[in-house]
């Protein structure tokens, strides 16, 4: 089945070009309003309820990857990042050592042990949450009608890792990272070059303590975060109520790790432009980054993504 001009993708993205009538804006919030509605009484029905280990499909996007030979050792083994470091650039192993800061923010752990962290996270051995989906929820996977495509991963999947599918796409990729690096050549979109003027990333590497210095300015459509609210009361907030308060916790963790290898694992940093490498691992920081106030996958979601200036 050939995928239609009405992505969920397209229709964003011709509205953001076009900073479209808002009639047409309220038409497609109304459209997307009533899919979330659709996924959350799904999600609902599947929920469990009694955190299972279980290995799901998705898993294939997460724990999969982190293993020996899995698709982090492919893309990064011994490669150097389009990243200007005084002495040349850093290979991936020289990298794990640093924190990234964001902003002047508080630091990360070293990325090697925010990955470690990860593999413990995202483990099919670990009691996890499970939901019954299509499995790779993004904004080009489906239609604002609620017509699904790719069912690879369907079956039950991790919750959190659902939501951080949804996630990452709604706040980076949808808009910019995916059609700028589509191998279909979807780079030249209008979109794209709209959205990069925008954005604007420095870096410093301080060797002597081990920190990589990011500072960003990041826009975040205000139509993208109308669709993430929707997302997140008709979707998380209904599964979360489920969940207990301890559980929510541990998901909101595990979030920061399924958002850590959304960004790291999907596409080969090392072919990026600077630009992006270092707007990829400062996206990485700031949500990795620990913070007190997010307590659940929801408030995750509202704090962190957001307008970064």
């Amino acid at each position: 089945m050939e995928r239609p001009d009405t992505l969920l993708a397209g229709a964003i993205n011709k509205l953001l070009l076009s900073e479209g009538t808002g009639s047409e804006e309220k038409g497609l919030l109304t459209k997307t309003h009533n899919l979330f509605s659709i996924i959350g009484e799904r999600y609902a029905k599947g929920f469990t309820r009694t955190p299972l280990i279980l290995r799901g499909p998705n898993d294939n996007f997460f724990n999969d990857r982190l293993q020996p030979g899995g698709r982090l050792d492919q893309l990064y083994s011994n490669k150097r990042f389009n990243l200007a470091c005084e002495g040349g650039e850093l290979t991936f192993e020289e990298l794990l050592d640093y924190s990234l800061r964001v902003n002047q923010g508080e630091k990360t752990l070293p990325l090697g042990e925010l990955i470690s962290r990860a593999k413990a996270d995202l483990s099919p051995l670990k009691p996890r949450h499970f939901v019954l989906s299509q499995g790779d929820p993004t904004e080009s996977n489906m239609t604002s009608t609620g017509v699904f495509f790719d069912f690879e991963t369907a079956g039950y999947n991790s919750f959190v890792q659902e939501t951080a599918i949804f996630a990452v796409h709604n706040y980076s990729y949808g808009h910019y990272l995916t059609p700028k690096y589509s191998e279909s050549g979807e780079g030249s979109f209008p979109v794209v070059s709209s959205f990069a003027q925008s954005i604007d990333i420095q870096h410093s590497f301080d060797k002597d303590n081990a920190v990589l210095d990011l500072r960003l300015k990041f826009p975040y459509p205000a139509l993208k975060r109308k669709i993430l609210e929707q997302y997140v009361d008709l979707v998380t907030r209904r599964i979360e109520e489920e969940m207990t308060s301890v559980e929510r916790r541990e998901a909101s963790q595990q979030l920061r790790s399924a958002i850590l290898m959304r960004y790291l694992a999907v596409r080969d940093l090392s072919r990026y432009e600077q630009k992006d490498v270092a707007l990829s691992l400062a996206l990485t920081g700031h949500f990795c980054c620990p913070d007190e106030e997010c307590t659940t996958v929801s408030d995750s979601l509202l704090k962190k993504l957001i307008l970064l200036i």
